[in-house]
């Protein structure tokens, strides 16, 4: 699995992909104080149900966030975003992990620009530098 360790900003940082005990691949990110696990589905695959969302969201039992973060493809934007809180309901957006996704996606590609697709809108992320 590749690794995905340092930190890009102050205030940000990511973990190693890792598994869950589910047998779902992710990473951990951190932004201002809120922790967030990532998964990305643009190669495929299904949205987590509510059910399997909280249990990863388990701090004692399962990885434990403040919210979860899904990337996957779209057709108008470099990504979808789709959240959901540790309750296993969606939330329309999420301003620290969308900051965090952005970097790691610009990191990813090259791109200093990026149009991302939230249940909220389409973002702009632009590159700020070394933020």
């Amino acid at each position: 699995m590749e690794s995905f360790s340092r930190a890009y900003i102050a205030g940000m940082s990511t973990q190693t992909y890792r598994q869950t005990s589910f047998g779902l691949p992710f990473m951990k990110m951190h932004g201002l104080g809120n922790d967030f696990v990532v998964i990305d589905l643009r190669a495929g695959g299904d949205l987590p149900d509510a059910g399997l969302v909280t249990r990863i969201a388990d701090r004692h039992r399962g990885v434990g966030f403040d919210q979860l973060a899904v990337i996957g493809s779209d057709d108008e934007s470099d990504a979808r975003l789709t959240f959901f809180n540790a309750d296993g309901t969606l939330s329309a957006a999420c301003g620290n992990a969308t900051r965090c996704i952005a970097r790691w996606l610009m990191d990813e590609t090259g791109a200093q620009n990026l149009r991302l697709r939230t249940d909220h809108a389409v973002l702009l992320a632009e590159d700020a530098g070394a933020g």
